[in-house]
């Protein structure tokens, strides 16, 4: 019903966060813009995804809907051509792009970092736009994917152009919780877990703790992965890319002060790599009270200013811990 009154334009703007192996492709990249353009064979359409050759395999898996029989009994205005077709001046059929015949819609692709050059989308859908948790733990992969936004992604839209998210979440900082949190679009958010935790969502009937699709993905199966790894299991199949509160070391509900109390001091210093931050804390303890301050967390510094950045915060003064 999402998808329907997203077609229907009832809903401009869409993100549906699932978890893995529960149909979100199919339904939202495969079959949506197959729907939307036997509805409207002039509209634009563009598909980004993690890496060019994922976008280029949902362009062959959409042609190959509009190419059965089933399809141009309900939507005869809407054709491609019959076979691949480069040549300018024709109408275009490839992996990374096809046209309707006689009508002004197509269909684009390209991967993260990848152009849409030259054209304006009606509609853009964004599928999985990170890779797996080692890209979106990477400072230097969340800086790129939001460049290639800003400077790509939301370009080819105008006043009317829609946006779809469907994503398996992997971090609070990816590219759909940056889109969403800038609050530039107006987008309503679908959030399904793979195991229900509450009745925030009416169109959710499951009972608590129930699985998404048990005759997929059991209960007993969720929470074997829960136990294994429960950072990954919160953010990948719960859609909820916070840290969990049993696995932190201390607490999340950390006390606010305006400075650190007259105890004595120590420094901690986390030498990050090559595309991680290094970071410096300045600590005290009183008791079992530990109090600390970050006085920087940056990325991309040379040793020299590294050093100079250390000196400036005063650390000199006491003994530095380094990792």
């Amino acid at each position: 019903q999402e998808l329907q009154d997203f077609a229907d334009g009832k809903t401009k703007n869409l993100a549906i966060f699932l978890p893995t192996q529960v149909g979100k492709s199919e339904m939202a990249t495969r079959r949506l813009p197959a729907y939307l353009l036997g509805r409207n064979p002039d509209q634009k359409i563009g598909c980004v995804s993690y890496s060019e050759d994922h976008a280029r395999r949902f362009n062959r898996d959409i042609q190959r809907i509009i190419d059965l029989p089933e399809y141009a009994r309900i939507f005869p205005d809407t054709r491609i051509n019959s076979r691949d077709n480069n040549v300018e001046g024709t109408w275009i059929r490839n992996s990374k792009k096809f046209e309707i015949v006689n009508h002004q819609g197509f269909l684009e692709v390209t991967g993260i970092g990848g152009p849409f050059n030259g054209i304006s989308l009606d509609v853009l859908i964004m599928d999985d736009t990170v890779k797996n948790r080692q890209d979106a733990l990477s400072i230097a992969k969340q800086k790129f994917n939001r460049e290639w936004w800003d400077a790509v992604g939301k370009l080819r839209l105008d006043n009317e152009g829609q946006i779809l998210i469907v994503n398996t979440r992997w971090d609070e900082d990816d590219l759909a919780g940056h889109i969403i949190a800038s609050k530039e679009f107006d987008i309503k958010v679908i959030v399904l877990p793979a195991l229900k935790v509450d009745n925030s969502n009416p169109n959710d009937p499951r009972q608590i703790g129930d699985a998404l699709w048990p005759a997929k993905h059991s209960r007993k199966r969720y929470e074997a992965q829960r136990r294994a790894n429960p950072v990954v299991f919160e953010a990948v199949q719960q859609q909820n890319p916070g840290t969990p509160k049993e696995i932190l070391v201390y607490p999340q509900d950390w006390t606010v002060i305006q400075e650190l109390p007259d105890y004595s001091r120590f420094w901690g210093l986390d030498f990050g790599h090559s595309t991680s931050p290094d970071c410096l804390l300045e600590m005290c303890l009183n008791g079992i009270d530990l109090y600390v301050d970050e006085k920087f967390y940056e990325t991309g510094m040379s040793t020299d200013e590294l050093a100079e950045k250390i000196k400036s915060s005063g650390a000199a003064g006491g003994p530095i811990y380094c990792d």
